[in-house]
């Protein structure tokens, strides 16, 4: 419809893999999310939501601190920019000495990475 104004409330779905720690084991592991946005919202903005929730399965562990805030999230080609709150520095009690740093890196990483190829296969 010609100057029909877009509904910014309307959800759209994603399925993507997010990577969360198993426990009491040294690996990441994928855990399959349905993940809501609405347009004001990118699709890697939801994805980043997400991954600070935490996982819905009782036996992985969140790497990255609830409290951890999205101060901005910039795509550019291929590349995925990230601001995120001071927060994601303090260790979750759960994962404290289990190499966070690493594990939270590769989590987001391999995070973004499923969102793009879930994007280049839709």
């Amino acid at each position: 419809q010609i100057g029909a104004i877009p509904d910014n409330n309307k959800l759209q779905k994603v399925n993507n893999s997010l990577y969360f720690a198993m426990e009491n084991e040294n690996y990441l592991v994928a855990e399959l999310r349905q993940i809501s946005y609405n347009a004001n919202e990118s699709q890697a903005y939801a994805v980043i939501k997400e991954l600070i929730k935490g996982p819905d399965d009782d036996t992985l562990m969140q790497l990255i601190n609830p409290n951890t805030q999205i101060l901005s999230v910039t795509t550019n080609n291929d590349y995925v920019y990230l601001s995120l709150s001071k927060d994601v520095l303090d260790v979750p009690a759960a994962v404290d000495g289990w190499q966070f740093d690493q594990r939270t890196i590769e989590t987001v990483y391999m995070d973004i990475c499923s969102h793009f190829r879930n994007q280049e296969s839709d």
